[in-house]
């Protein structure tokens, strides 16, 4: 971590990088965190290559609640800096999934090096990945399966907390209800379905609501 916020794009380059694999373990860590991304395009013809959009590979990052994410890509002689994250009510950067997701600018064949500072005040588990724009439709699909089975795991318990309140008033059947109804408010927060519902609030709030 940059516990002294001693570097910005000009520095960073000379820095030391721990290497790591798509996801990054830091718990919680409230200075900001660099991260240095490789990127290697795959071969293609030329005539598939005309074929694809500008921007045809995607960064691709989260989770949603990560405060802060400032993606820069050296593009026409300089470093440009994109700005996502939940302190950042942007819909341009949202996957179809609760990810955020960044055209990268330079699509030619040769590698390329990505910078990403990441700042949160949230447990920071962080997955970033650059994939092809042809294939983002999958993966976020099978992430929007993930998301929807959690969530109708959630909605089942608390399903049953009411059943068990109806049939049974306790401090228990009581306890149980409010801990679900926490559980399923908790995830919706977390998967940024507020931020969706409601796009008027002020990120702050909407930022804050997990913890409430």
């Amino acid at each position: 971590g940059d516990k002294s916020a001693a570097f910005d794009i000009d520095s960073i380059e000379q820095a030391e990088f721990k290497p790591f694999a798509k996801r990054l373990n830091i718990g919680y860590e409230l200075a900001p965190i660099w991260i240095r991304l490789r990127v290697t395009p795959g071969t293609q013809s030329a005539s598939a290559a005309d074929n694809l959009p500008s921007g045809h590979l995607v960064l691709r990052t989260g989770p949603h609640d990560v405060n802060q994410i400032d993606v820069y890509e050296f593009n026409n002689g300089k470093w440009r800096r994109r700005t996502a994250g939940d302190l950042y009510s942007d819909s341009e950067t949202w996957c179809a999934d609760d990810y955020y997701c960044f055209r990268l600018h330079d699509h030619s064949t040769q590698p390329k090096t990505l910078y990403l500072r990441i700042q949160t005040y949230n447990f920071l588990m962080f997955d970033s990945d650059v994939i092809a724009l042809e294939n983002i439709p999958v993966v976020s699909s099978n992430r929007m399966k993930r998301i929807a089975a959690s969530l109708t795991m959630a909605a089942f318990l608390l399903a049953i907390g009411f059943y068990l309140l109806s049939k049974h008033r306790s401090k228990l059947t009581v306890v149980y209800v409010i801990f679900q109804i926490s559980v399923l408010s908790y995830l919706l927060n977390i998967y940024g379905f507020p931020e969706r519902w409601f796009p008027h609030l002020s990120a702050s709030i909407l930022d804050a609501m997990p913890r409430l």
